[in-house]
C-alpha cells in the first residue's frame, strides 16, 4: 500500500541519517581532540553546546530505534491477530482445485465434475467435496441485485456466488436465520438464496426470510441468513453477499475436505483421480489456509522489512552510544579516579557513569514511544478489523532498546571502573 511504502522510505531515510551522524560526529570530534591534546598537553572538555548536541544525537538515534521496533511489533501482533481470527468458516484441512483454467475444456462440463466428486468421496480420508463459483476467501464475482422494497435508483454491487448443496456444510458456515439449501426441494435450484447479515442490513431487512431477492433482474426467495464471514482480508469490512444453489453449473472451484491424517496419501489419490479425467493437464490445488496467508503477503513483506530496519537502527544506535560514551569516559577519567580513591562502591560508580545515558534513554523512550504509537495507529487504519493497540507495544520497544544499550556500553563502563585510579589521575 501507499502507506506501507511511505513507512519504508521514511524509516530507511531515518536509519541512513542516523548512521551518517553517528559516523561523522565522533570521528570529527576525536580528530580535533587529538590535535588539541597534542598542542595543550591535556584533555579538552566539550563545550555545553557540544554536550547538548552529543546528547541530541543519542536521543534521535534511540527515538528512531524505539519507533521502528514499536512499529515492527505492531505489525507482528496484527498478523498474529489475523492468523488467529475466527473468519466464520473452516480454513484447516480443506484444499481446492482451480477449474477456471479449464473453461474451454470438456472437463468443465457438469457431469464430469459430478463424476470426479463421486470418485473422490470413495476415499475414506476425504470427508466432503463441494463445487462452487467462488471460495469463502476468494469470491471474485459481483453483480447488481434486485430485491423487494428496493428504492428507485439504488444500484449497489453485491458479491455473488453459486454453490452446490454441500458447500455451507463443508466450510462450516453457520446460519443465523432460516435454513440451508435442500436437495429435497427442487425449487431451491432456481429460486432460493442465502444472504449474509451485511446484505440484510444493506437492504434494510430486520427479518429477511421469505423476502424476494435475486440477480439479473430475476427475483427468488431468501431462505437463510449466514453470519458475516470474512471473504476478503481484514483490511476490508464485510460486504453484502448473495448465494444461490445449482445442481449443475460451470464451476470454477472444487473444494475438498480431508482428514488431518494420511495427507500425502490423500493428495496422491486426488491426483490419480484427476489424471483419469484430465490426463494432459496438471493438477492445481491450494490449501485454504495457504490462500489466506497469501492475502497478507504485502503485510508479511512489510513486517520483514521493518524487522531488518529496526534491528539496523538499533545496531547503529548502540555503536553510536558506544563511541559517545567513550568520549564521556575520557573526559571524566580524573573524576573516576578521584571517586575510586574516595571509596565509592562499584555499583555506585556504575550508577554515576550510567546516569547520563539513562536520562537520555528516558527522553528517547518518550519521544520514540510517541512516534512509534503514531506510526502504529496510522498503519492499523489500513485494517477494518484489528487488535486493540495497548501500551505494551511501546514498553516492549523501550525495554529492548535499554537492554541492548546496556549490553553495548556495559563492557566499556566495567573496564573504566576497573582501571587503576593512580593511572586515571596521571592522565590529567
Amino acid at each position: 500500500s501507499i502507506w506501507s511504502s511511505h513507512v519504508l522510505l521514511a524509516s530507511l531515510a531515518l536509519v541512513v541519517s542516523a548512521a551518517f551522524i553517528t559516523g561523522i560526529y565522533p570521528g570529527v570530534y576525536l580528530s580535533r581532540l587529538q590535535l588539541f591534546n597534542a598542542l595543550r598537553g591535556g584533555m579538552v572538555k566539550l563545550s555545553r553546546g557540544s554536550q547538548y548536541f552529543r546528547k541530541g544525537i543519542v536521543v534521535i538515534q534511540f527515538s528512531i530505534s524505539i519507533a521502528l521496533i514499536a512499529g515492527a511489533f505492531t505489525i507482528f501482533k496484527q498478523l498474529k491477530y489475523a492468523a488467529g481470527k475466527d473468519l466464520g468458516y473452516e480454513r484447516h484441512d480443506i484444499l481446492y482445485l482451480n477449474l477456471f483454467d479449464l473453461y474451454n475444456r470438456e472437463f468443465r462440463m457438469p457431469d464430469q465434475v459430478i463424476t470426479l466428486k463421486q470418485e473422490l468421496l470413495r476415499n475414506p480420508d476425504i470427508v466432503a467435496v463441494s463445487a462452487s463459483t467462488g471460495l469463502p476467501c476468494e469470491i471474485g464475482w459481483s453483480n447488481i441485485p434486485v430485491w423487494e422494497g428496493e428504492e428507485e435508483g439504488e444500484n449497489p454491487f453485491f458479491y455473488r456466488m453459486i454453490v452446490d448443496y454441500d458447500f455451507l456444510d463443508l466450510y462450516g458456515i453457520k446460519l443465523e436465520e432460516g435454513r440451508n439449501f435442500s436437495k429435497e426441494l427442487t425449487t431451491d435450484a432456481d429460486d432460493a438464496y442465502i444472504i449474509n447479515r451485511a446484505a440484510a442490513e444493506r437492504m434494510g431487512y430486520r427479518s429477511p426470510i421469505g423476502k424476494k431477492f435475486g440477480f439479473d433482474e430475476k427475483k427468488g426467495t431468501i431462505i437463510g441468513v449466514t453470519q458475516d464471514f470474512f471473504f476478503e482480508s481484514l483490511h476490508k469490512p464485510v460486504t453484502p453477499l448473495g448465494v444461490g444453489v445449482k445442481n449443475d453449473y460451470f464451476w470454477s472451484y472444487l473444494s475438498i475436505g480431508i482428514k488431518g491424517s494420511n495427507v500425502q496419501q490423500t493428495l496422491d489419490y486426488i491426483s490419480e483421480q484427476w489424471k483419469k479425467l484430465v490426463p494432459d493437464y496438471p493438477l492445481n490445488y491450494t490449501f485454504i489456509d495457504d490462500r489466506i496467508k497469501q492475502m497478507y503477503g504485502e503485510d508479511r513483506q512489510l513486517s520483514k522489512s521493518m524487522n531488518y530496519l529496526s534491528m539496523m537502527a538499533l545496531l547503529i544506535s548502540c555503536l553510536g552510544v558506544f563511541g559517545l560514551i567513550s568520549l564521556s569516559l575520557r573526559e571524566r577519567t580524573k573524576e573516576i579516579g578521584i571517586r575510586k580513591v574516595l571509596g565509592i562502591s562499584s555499583f555506585g560508580l556504575f550508577r554515576v557513569l550510567a546516569r547520563e545515558i539513562m536520562s537520555v534513554m528516558g527522553i528517547a523512550a518518550v519521544a520514540g514511544g510517541v512516534l512509534g504509537w503514531y506510526l502504529s495507529v496510522e498503519w492499523l487504519k489500513n485494517f477494518s478489523y484489528r487488535f486493540r493497540l495497548g501500551p505494551e507495544v511501546v514498553i516492549f520497544a523501550a525495554a529492548l532498546t535499554v537492554i541492548m544499550t546496556l549490553a553495548a556500553v556495559g563492557f566499556k563502563l566495567i573496564r573504566s571502573m576497573s582501571a587503576d585510579p593512580v593511572d586515571s589521575l596521571r592522565t590529567e
